[in-house]
């Protein structure tokens, strides 16, 4: 089967599916199913989520692809209910109906899920039921992290943490939501008087999902110091069962750690993230300011990473993608992301095919460490108090009576009024112009809605725009680009669940026979630059045309592989690991190709091979 996907069949799909439904369900099994609602601004998907207790009859070491979906389900329920606007009191429903569903009792949550949030607040909800192992019986816990209608308590993602000279130390606001979750569960066993085998499920999607992934590295780092999760039950490594999705870094990673003090090793292999490569909120604590996650990501299908990632996105699109009209697959091809890559001292564009909004968003935050430079030190005294302001005024909802205007809405704003060539101008001209145009630009739209921005305000705003054009001077591509409404829109559309269910589902053998085509992968990839060259071709594995360069310049063909020009005049192009594929120099007199490997883990890219041959095999790493 061909390995490129040929855009006609690709737009043949998007006319086809594209349908407004405001009321969209999935089933397949004919059993039972728990109905998860996730609502976004074109309506309301029904998730039907499948529960079982075999699923804990296996140790929680081992991925199960069953169990990935049914904790995506909790945490999607985890978020905040409102069926009233703004009444806070019933916020826990739809997460208490789900572990009612799926069986549990005595179910229990916190007073900030029927309150409005804070910076501080936590919504946490647990239940138990009894499981029945075969051989023995076990209490099992369900536990999850309010993920979503964040509102003020949002803020508490971009809290650091920084004493004196140590830096080496978690997330601030994440290891201490993680402690208070802990405590929580804590309680509960000891208020229910719960004895005996004890098995604990967590699942939690975005900042949810950082709390849970540190709530699960403490209860592990029980487990290894004094035998058990929790004091007075039996609980151990096989009984932690922790599912977290879009998983922000939180965790500090010193060089050269091992055992508990690193937080990929195998004492926290129970701990499981679910990433999508497009998706910018993953990235954040940046890697490159030693952050991490515990345990083992595993990613979607994409097309940097799965050779046949055409004809599987086809095959997830027509049977498990919900048809709502405003965003699509990886959240660009329909609100297509478009880069503008652009030289300055030629005045000239480069050009890029099938862009990804991961590689632009991972060199952008390469930018923002290295190029400014950004150290956590410099952050937390220059830029969190500032961040944290601007935020807090967004989402008070004072710019246009919502819950927060974002970005994206701002943007939209500037392009409406024909402001956005005047930014534009100043981005490559006049970064000091710049930061003065849009923060007049902000104080004239929020005074049009009533409301006076204070002269702090803006000088804070100037802070962080200063920031932005310190990271992008030496590539003003990168502020470009995101001054397009249509590109940040791409951005908040990847960290959407209705974007990375659909493969959870596609991979569960609950929603139908599960294709070869694909699998979760560990996220690298490899990356080929070609110097000295004019002409190249790289065909897959069925000899079809995946990327093409003429006469030093791209050609377009029926690939989805993303390959450009970069800023040196060399060709790159971005290949899976799992594909088998031919690289032919037909024009260069004296070529140079350059093979790196990307690892996610370290966001560094290895060399494994320079050579000047013209022809070249690349085979699948499992051959090698």
């Amino acid at each position: 089967m061909q390995n490129g996907l040929k855009r006609t069949a690709l737009i043949l799909i998007l006319i086809v599916s594209i349908t407004v439904t405001f009321f969209y369900s999935l089933t397949l099994k004919d059993s039972d199913a728990i109905r998860v609602p996730y609502t976004i601004s074109d309506g309301t998907i029904m998730y039907d989520i499948y529960f079982e207790d075999d699923y804990f009859k296996q140790p929680g070491g081992q991925f199960y692809p069953s169990l990935v979906t049914c904790s995506y389900g909790l945490a999607i329920s985890s978020k905040s209910f409102f069926p009233t606007k703004n009444d806070y009191s019933v916020q826990y429903q739809t997460a208490e109906k789900f572990m009612e569903d799926a069986g549990f009792e005595d179910i229990r949550y916190n007073d900030y899920y029927t309150m409005p949030s804070s910076y501080s607040s936590l919504g946490l909800i647990i239940g138990k039921k009894e499981i029945d192992l075969g051989d023995e019986t076990a209490t099992l816990l369900a536990v999850t992290t309010k993920s979503g209608n964040y509102r003020l308590e949002w803020l508490n993602n971009i809290d650091l943490g920084y004493t004196g000279n140590n830096q080496e130390q978690h997330h601030k606001g994440f290891y201490n939501c993680g402690k208070r979750e802990y405590a929580f569960i804590e309680e509960y066993i000891r208020d229910m008087n719960i004895t005996g085998n004890v098995k604990i499920w967590m699942a939690g999607f975005s900042r949810g999902a950082a709390v849970t992934n540190m709530t699960a590295a403490l209860i592990d780092r029980n487990i290894v110091r004094n035998g058990t999760g929790f004091e007075g039950v039996q609980m151990g490594y096989e009984d932690v069962y922790a599912y977290c999705f879009e998983t922000p870094q939180g965790a500090f990673r010193k060089n050269n750690a091992k055992g508990l003090e690193d937080p990929r090793s195998s004492e926290y292999g129970n701990i499981f993230n679910l990433i999508d490569q497009n998706d910018p909120v993953p990235m954040v604590s940046m890697t490159r300011l030693g952050f991490t996650r515990f345990g083992k990501d595993m990613f979607y299908p994409n097309n940097l990473t799965t050779a046949a990632y055409g004809d599987a996105m086809v095959d997830m699109y027509i049977k498990y993608f919900p048809q709502l009209p405003s965003y699509s697959i990886d959240g660009y091809y329909q609100n297509q992301f478009s880069p503008m890559f652009y030289d300055t001292d030629s005045n000239s564009t480069r050009e890029i095919k099938n862009p990804s909004v991961g590689l632009f968003m991972r060199e952008f935050m390469r930018m923002l460490v290295d190029d400014v430079p950004l150290t956590r030190f410099s952050y937390m005294h220059t830029y969190q108090v500032p961040i944290n302001l601007l935020f807090t005024y967004l989402f008070s909802g004072k710019i246009s009576g919502t819950t927060l205007l974002g970005i994206g809405d701002f943007l939209t704003v500037l392009t409406d009024d024909n402001n956005m060539q005047l930014l534009v101008y100043d981005i490559i001209h006049d970064s000091d112009a710049f930061v003065n145009d849009f923060s007049s630009f902000a104080e004239y739209y929020s005074a049009r809605n009533g409301n006076k921005i204070s002269n702090e305000l803006i000088e804070n705003l100037e802070v962080i725009l200063t920031l932005l054009t310190k990271a992008t001077a030496n590539d003003k591509s990168y502020l470009l680009s995101l001054m397009s409404s249509g590109n940040i829109n791409s951005l908040k559309n990847a960290h959407l669940i209705s974007s990375s269910m659909p493969w959870c589902m596609a991979m569960d053998p609950n929603y139908g026979t599960v294709s070869s085509l694909y699998s979760y992968n560990d996220g690298r990839y490899r990356r080929i630059t070609v110097e000295g060259a004019d002409d190249l071709t790289l065909f897959d594995e069925d000899g079809y045309e995946s990327a093409v360069f003429a006469d030093g310049k791209l050609k377009e063909c029926y690939s989805l592989l993303t390959y450009c020009t970069g800023k040196d005049g060399s060709m790159i192009i971005y290949i899976p690991l799992d594909g088998r594929y031919t690289l032919d120099i037909e024009k260069g007199e004296d070529p140079k190709v350059t093979v790196d490997i990307y690892d996610p883990n370290w966001d560094t890219y290895t060399t494994v091979l320079t050579t000047a041959e013209k022809h070249l095999e690349f085979t699948p790493e499992t051959e090698n």
